[in-house]
């Protein structure tokens, strides 16, 4: 039976908002290390979120889809719709760590890569509002 519940969601972004929280208090005094952590954290924890609607069909927890759509839509059409988000956003997550690892080897300056991940999380997002339930 699909139920309606934000317990899942509560539950990741308490575990996201300790771990960003958390991270804060690591021994590096880097500061570009130390950004380019936090935005893989953030990048890994959207892929993360989507995976885990991807899991429960929670599909609801996005803007734009109420419960009642979700469950008029059934099983496969929901697991296929936060698929198409996890891909897109686990996939990002990949290459935002490919990127700032990279910048950190080639001694590039932090707001470079942060730039680069931030724009493509925004794009990331922007392209998820083509997807229809």
């Amino acid at each position: 039976m699909y139920r309606k519940s934000y317990r899942g969601f509560v539950i990741w972004l308490i575990v996201f908002l300790v771990l960003l929280f958390a991270i804060c208090f690591l021994p590096v005094e880097d500061a570009a290390i130390m950004t380019r952590l936090i935005t893989n954290l953030c990048t890994l924890g959207m892929a993360h979120l989507t995976w885990l609607i991807w899991r429960t069909e929670s599909v609801y927890w996005y803007n734009g889809v109420s419960f009642e759509d979700a469950a008029k839509a059934g099983a496969e059409r929901r697991k296929a719709y936060a698929l198409r988000h996890f891909r897109l956003f686990g996939g990002y997550a990949l290459v935002a760590l490919v990127v700032t690892a990279a910048a950190q080897m080639l001694h590039l300056p932090w707001w470079v890569d942060f730039t680069l991940v931030c724009s493509g999380l925004i794009v990331a997002a922007v392209r998820t509002t083509a997807y229809k339930l």
